[in-house]
């Protein structure tokens, strides 16, 4: 309804607050109310009103028949951003956003959704870095859901971005779902329901549309017909007009709702005109080259459809383009249907065509549709794919089942990869029961186990990896994959054998594969869990899987060579080697924006960081660590990077801090039950407890995971990094001969294994326990010895601990000069680090 804004002055007032609010941080305002109810009236000028307060304007107006397709919404957003803009974007997401709105060619693997939503956040900030930026979007219901899921994801990393939304939404009691109103921006939003306009607005709405001023009781009774909407009064009053009805006795023309409103009035159009409007309402993007724009004229006079100067058709309302659809047959849907499949070009609007034209099985119809669920799997838009392959699965014939069950698995995985669980779930476990073939079988069990491995735990997950493996019989690759699983969850149970004779296997089948991805995984996996369990450090086998490993592939980050080498490294104190590893792959998820990676490498780059000693650099990369896991519900990540920022809180000195996150920490991990977790979070309890001069606390905080690893008896430093906290803590507290036993043990690995940590902590322990015992020269001895020992080991703050410690000996000594150098160099690294 072109013209001013009548009786929305508060709507408006809205408008203008969100916009001002919105140069601090990001804002959100939702218009919404029934059809007609004029959202979109409000919706135009908010967006004039944003450019002359400096804005810049992106906007779209989402439609019905366009809802399920690929990012169509995104497409309209970002068309008017410059090309160059979009050139500088980093690769992968360059790449990602490119396949997306169809502007590169889907070659390669299928970008991650995440990349397309790293991609949008990058040009917002980029955007936003030059003026502020609204994204206008018309009839948010209708948006598309790769779009919403771009959106929200980008929105949720961009609170303090000046990035206004400005957007409509009908009431219809699915509003709930709509993605931008989720959980992630909640704070951020605010919603406005239009209500009734009063008599004197609709007077004048009435007024200026139709150029004619209704007498006061005429009005009142369209007012009271209406119930205030201006839509359905402008529909009464035309028809009044039309029929040469104004006098006030009358009958108004009252239809039972504004759908038979809108049809009445379409059905005094001509056939063609009538005809070209049916194609416009079931097409995503209606132009001249597919419908007769001359037909289209007298819809374009009596205000139905607008056409601009590029030959787009666009309805002036929504309740038009469905009113035009509902009015046709079912059989004359499907013949048009079945017409615009031969005429439009885009390979997924051809697929939705296709379904809607179809009945019953065909599989030439199937084909077509799965190549349309292809293009949306390759375009990043697993939503998509996932329903139109199901509609190729319903076109299937029957008999044809490896065709079926093939359909059925990628539908599965489509699903899964959207996000929709429950029913990826049901289509895997619809497999499963109907024994389809083998490899199509064990890929189902191999999606399910890898779902429960997830939801719940370990042990729900084994049997299906196991059955998977049954089902194989002639693809080395992915038995090779299901072993290295299968490894892995051994590993995390602590069943050192079983993940050996797993891991083994798996490097077997993957040479013999000859897959160079999947070897690489299983001799990373498998070299990082031999360390684990004190089987040897084997670097050659791990840089072999570094040299074949493939930065396409895409795997679970847990299964990346990159990072199982970050790990190895980080685990023998080769601390900027693990660095090294771990920066270069936040910048690799950074750039493809594989967010649900980064919480994990962060945590493990916070600990390295503060391990050599940048204690307020790793309480930063722990704290981003926190806000990333916590975006995307990692709890284990969040865990992790909690017990890194309370190590170095404590060892800066904030105590409230190291122990409020130490006991979250331990909270998570205990109920996700996670060992490591557990003990990562009570050595960052010790290490605050030595820190106060609490040694009986942190003997506390040590005990339970103390005499775990006194049980597994394997003293590399992921199982053993708090034993040397430990001894501290049981020789202050007297607890020598429990001290004298974990410092031998923890010497003995030291030298078997060269462990620098091990040997250069164990020396120490050694002069501690020597000094307890009053035995200062032996103690001065053993200091010295791990003082060598720390020459391999670039931990400035456990040297400055053994430096304290060598000048406290060298006091009591009475080596007043040689103790003030000592404790003069401790005291210098304290400052520094």
């Amino acid at each position: 309804m072109p013209g001013s804004v009548v009786g929305r002055e508060a709507e408006q007032a809205a408008v203008d607050s969100m916009l001002a609010e919105a140069q601090e941080g990001l804002r959100l305002l939702v218009l919404e109310g029934e059809p007609g109810i004029g959202k979109t009236t409000v919706w135009r000028p908010g967006i004039v009103r944003a450019e002359a307060l400096g804005y810049r304007a992106l906007s779209c107006r989402a439609a019905q028949a366009e809802s399920r397709l690929s990012f169509a919404g995104l497409g309209d957003l970002l068309a008017p951003v410059e090309p160059e803009t979009l050139e500088a974007l980093p690769g992968p997401q360059r790449r990602g956003l490119g396949i997306a709105l169809l502007r590169t060619e889907a070659e390669g693997p299928a970008p991650d959704p995440r990349t397309i939503g790293t991609a949008v956040v990058s040009l917002l900030t980029t955007l936003s870095a030059g003026s502020p930026v609204l994204l206008a979007i018309d009839d948010l219901q209708w948006l598309d859901r790769p779009t919403a899921r771009a959106l929200e994801f980008a929105l949720r990393r961009l609170e303090d971005r000046p990035v206004a939304v400005l957007a409509t939404l009908r009431l219809s009691g699915t509003e709930s779902r709509v993605a931008l109103l989720s959980a992630g921006t909640v704070g951020h939003v605010r919603r406005t329901r239009l209500g009734p306009l009063s008599l004197g607005a609709l007077y004048e709405v009435v007024k200026e549309q139709l150029g004619e001023a209704l007498t006061r009781p005429l009005l009142g009774r369209i007012g009271e017909a209406s119930g205030g909407n201006p839509f359905y009064a402008l529909e009464i009053a035309r028809a009044l007009k039309a029929q040469g009805r104004g006098a006030s006795g009358k009958a108004l023309p009252i239809p039972q709702d504004m759908r038979e409103l809108a049809a009445r009035r379409l059905r005094r159009l001509p056939q063609g005109t009538r005809d070209e409007l049916l194609k416009a309402s079931a097409l995503a993007q209606p132009t001249g080259a597919l419908a007769d724009l001359s037909e289209l004229e007298p819809a374009v006079e009596a205000d139905i459809v607008r056409i601009d100067e590029h030959g787009s058709v666009e309805f002036s309302h929504p309740l038009f383009a469905g009113a035009v659809y509902r009015r046709a047959s079912g059989e004359r849907r499907k013949a048009l249907h079945r017409e615009l499949a031969e005429r439009v070009t885009d390979v997924e609007e051809r697929a939705r065509h296709l379904a809607l034209a179809t009945d019953g099985p065909d599989e030439r119809i199937a084909a077509l549709i799965e190549q349309g669920a292809d293009l949306a799997h390759r375009r990043g838009a697993p939503e998509v794919a996932a329903e139109l392959q199901e509609q190729a699965l319903r076109s299937t014939p029957a008999g044809a089942e490896a065709v079926r069950w093939g359909r059925c698995l990628r539908a599965a995985g489509h699903h899964f990869k959207a996000g929709d669980q429950r029913r990826g779930r049901a289509l895997a476990e619809e497999i499963i029961a109907a024994s389809a073939s083998g490899p199509i079988r064990a890929r189902a069990l191999q999606l399910l186990a890898e779902e429960r491995g997830m939801t719940e735990g370990p042990a729900a997950a084994v049997p299906l990896f196991e059955e998977a493996l049954g089902c194989i019989s002639d693809d080395p690759a992915l038995a090779a994959q299901l072993e290295t699983a299968l490894g892995l969850l051994a590993a995390s149970q602590m069943d050192g054998a079983g993940a050996a004779r797993h891991l083994d296997r798996a490097v077997e089948l993957a040479e013999l594969a000859g897959d160079r991805a999947v070897l690489a995984e299983a001799l990373s996996t498998r070299t990082l869990t031999r360390l684990g369990f004190g089987l040897g450090a084997d670097e050659a086998s791990l840089e072999r899987a570094l040299a074949l490993e493939d930065p396409e592939h895409e795997v679970a980050f847990q299964l990346s060579p990159s990072m199982h080498a970050a790990q190895f490294y980080e685990f023998t104190a080769r601390l900027d080697r693990a660095r090294e590893l771990l920066v270069g792959l936040r910048e690799q998820i950074l750039a493809r924006g594989e967010e649900g990676a980064l919480p994990y490498v962060l945590a493990h780059l916070a600990a390295t960081t503060w391990l050599s000693g940048e204690l307020e650099t790793g309480e930063r990369e722990a704290g981003e660590a926190l806000r990333v896991a916590a975006l995307t519900g990692q709890e284990i990540s969040y865990a992790l990077a909690l017990a890194a920022r309370a190590a170095t809180r404590a060892l800066r000195g904030d105590d409230r801090g190291s122990r409020a996150d130490a006991e979250e920490a331990l909270s998570i991990s205990e109920r996700i039950g996670w060992p490591p977790g557990i003990a990562e979070a009570r050595w960052a309890q010790a290490l605050l407890g030595l820190s106060q001069g609490d040694a009986q606390a942190a003997a506390r905080a040590l005990e339970p995971v103390v005499t775990s690893i006194e049980q597994l008896g394997v003293y590399e430093w992921p199982n053993a990094m708090f034993v040397p906290d430990a001894i501290e803590a049981f020789v202050a507290t007297n607890e020598l001969e429990r001290a004298a036993r974990l410092t031998g043990a923890l010497a003995d690995w030291g030298k078997a294994h060269d462990r620098p940590w091990a040997l250069a902590l164990s020396w120490r322990c050694c002069a501690l326990l020597e000094a307890q015992a009053g035995n200062l020269d032996s103690a001065q001895a053993h200091a010295e010895r791990a003082l060598v020992a720390h020459e391999r080991l670039p931990m400035p703050f456990e040297l400055a601990r053994t430096l304290l410690l060598r000048g406290q000996l060298q006091r009591r000594r009475g080596e007043r000069r040689a103790a003030r150098e000592s404790l003069e160099r401790a005291l210098a690294l304290f400052e520094e680090i």
